[in-house]
């Protein structure tokens, strides 16, 4: 628990850093708030962090001391500038004896919940895996054909793999989504008390409470949180972004492309963000042609760490897509690619194995009771669609439409590549929180509710103490489980594990009906390698990539 605090700390600090330094680059004067600025500040350096250190895993392993170089040159760079120090020293005098407390409380709630026993299926399959290799190696030619899986390309993993070693090594399943959960709740937690407190009256306060309750209740007791998964991320940005959009009349396209092609570097799921931040670029009316070619330049060196790494390590740029790819002696052909592509489609449509009379509808009628959750929010933002638009008594201004438009776009992506909740529900919620934010809007809230008369109760939700009455609540409750006090528990092993070789590549493989590596020694795979797959240069070992052989 205390090496995660310290971890959080570090990594908050250098995300607050590079993040203020482009917050000011961006000149966003009218945004005044300063909890906005440090949450935005937060969502800049973290995505900028994590893309950096993908950019870095091309040409070296991310070991101790690589990262904290780059971590040295992040800090001194971003406190160059004197406005930005100014800023810094701001956000610090800000926190009175009373808030660090409630910070403390916050950090000490999440290092004891959020770590636990993870069963997440991809964490096993691939998730820890990648992040092994990109501290030990960095992006290794042609590591997609050990297991086609290694090929998916994540900033989040690299962001992961900078921690995973020493005392740490193989327990950092939960240290860079455990960030994400710290801003979450203090985020919800300062929002909540504006609508108590009155302080401010708009309705993107309703918003952040509904998407925030839905995405905390779905994603912590799916365990989602607890995993390096980039899902969770991506979840949180889409929410994040609908809120930027709704919350500010600043011209805010610059800050929306950087956040959403960093995103697209932590997952291609990010996509509508992107294509939703270049809408709003386009419909926009002033300097539309500067827009467009600052922000393409901005987004492409965003993205472009992605697309080296994914080229490195399948052959494709935009692995698993079959889109460009490259002939090299490891690259995946088109068509195997798209086939990657194809299984991970069909098993969300199915939930397993693809049916002989499989079409392209006949899927939905399971799939809808399978994943109800979906299926419910999808229609909630049918009806909410639809009464928005129809009302007479609502005129939806430009940035709610963008509400809709980003929950439509990215609701039909994720139906069309990979129905799965996990890869839509931040834009699953975005519509209906849309709607409930209106209906307690400053329009509706005398008739709906007071706030004046909850105000005496709802206040304590923002106070330390009840914070620690939680702490020891939840440990009575779950007093079998053992708090790790230094360091969380390590990911767990396989229960079984095989080795075999190939023409002198030795690698590990996981039996008794299980095919996760989880935090196996590398190289292990789920599968045996295809014989055509052999070391790429052999004198430096798993080190100098694989290649397929004809």
């Amino acid at each position: 628990m205390l090496a995660l605090i310290i971890s959080w700390i570090l990594l908050g600090t250098i995300c607050l850093c590079l993040g203020t330094a482009v917050l000011n680059l961006l000149r966003l004067d009218g945004i005044k708030s300063i909890s906005d600025r440090f949450f935005i500040a937060q969502w800049l350096g973290l995505v900028i962090t994590a893309d950096i250190f993908l950019f870095i895993s091309l040409f070296t392993p991310l070991i101790p001391t690589v990262s904290a170089s780059v971590a040295l040159i992040i800090i001194t760079l971003s406190l160059i500038p004197k406005r930005n120090r100014q800023e810094l020293i701001h956000f610090i005098q800000q926190v009175n004896v009373k808030q660090g407390f409630g910070i403390f409380c916050l950090l000490l709630f999440v290092a004891i919940f959020n770590p636990r026993d993870v069963f997440w299926y991809d964490t096993g399959l691939y998730h820890y895996q990648v992040t092994q290799w990109l501290a030990k190696f960095g992006a290794v030619d042609g590591l997609a054909q050990v297991h086609s899986r290694f090929g998916f390309t994540s900033s989040w993993f690299a962001l992961s793999a900078v921690f995973d070693h020493g005392l740490l090594e193989t327990r950092v399943s939960s240290l860079v989504n455990g960030l994400v959960d710290l801003l979450l709740i203090s985020h919800f937690l300062i929002v909540i008390k504006n609508i108590i407190s009155q302080t401010t009256k708009e309705f993107s306060n309703y918003f952040i409470v509904f998407t925030y309750l839905i995405i905390t209740i779905t994603s912590w007791y799916e365990g989602l949180n607890s995993t390096i998964s980039p899902d969770y991320s991506i979840i949180i940005l889409a929410v994040f972004m609908g809120w930027l959009l709704l919350r500010f009349t600043e011209d805010i396209t610059l800050l929306l492309v950087i956040l959403s092609a960093g995103a697209i570097a932590i997952k291609l799921s990010a996509i509508p963000l992107l294509a939703i931040s270049f809408l709003y670029i386009i419909t926009s009316k002033q300097y539309l042609v500067k827009k467009l070619i600052l922000s393409t330049v901005l987004g492409f060196f965003l993205v472009l760490p992605s697309l080296l790494y994914a080229t490195k390590v399948s052959g494709c740029p935009l692995f698993p897509s079959g889109v460009l790819c490259l002939d090299l002696p490891w690259a995946f052909s088109s068509e195997e690619a798209s086939n990657v592509s194809k299984i991970i489609r069909e098993w969300a449509r199915w939930g397993g194995a693809t049916p002989a009379d499989a079409n392209w509808w006949n899927w939905l009628p399971d799939w809808s009771v399978r994943q109800l959750q979906a299926t419910i929010q999808i229609l909630l933002s049918v009806i909410t669609l639809i009464v928005l638009i129809s009302s007479k008594h609502q005129v939806l201004d430009r940035d709610s439409l963008f509400i809709l438009i980003l929950g439509g776009v990215g609701i039909t992506f994720m139906m069309v590549m990979a129905p799965d909740w996990r890869f839509g529900l931040g834009y699953l919620t975005v519509i209906p929180a849309l709607g409930f934010a209106l209906l307690l809007s400053k329009s509706y809230d005398k008739t709906i509710i007071s706030i004046d008369r909850l105000s005496s109760t709802l206040k304590y939700l923002t106070k330390p103490a009840l914070w620690i009455m939680l702490l020891i609540i939840w440990s009575v409750i779950f007093r079998e489980r053992t708090i790790n006090w230094l360091v969380p528990l390590p990911l767990r092993q396989p229960e079984i594990l095989i080795t075999k070789e190939i023409d002198g590549l030795k690698y590990t493989m996981p039996t008794n009906g299980d095919d996760r590596c989880w935090s196996a020694t590398i190289p292990c795979t789920p599968e045996d390698l295809d014989n055509r797959v052999k070391l790429l240069r052999p004198e430096m070992g798993i080190a100098g990539g694989f290649a397929t052989v004809n």
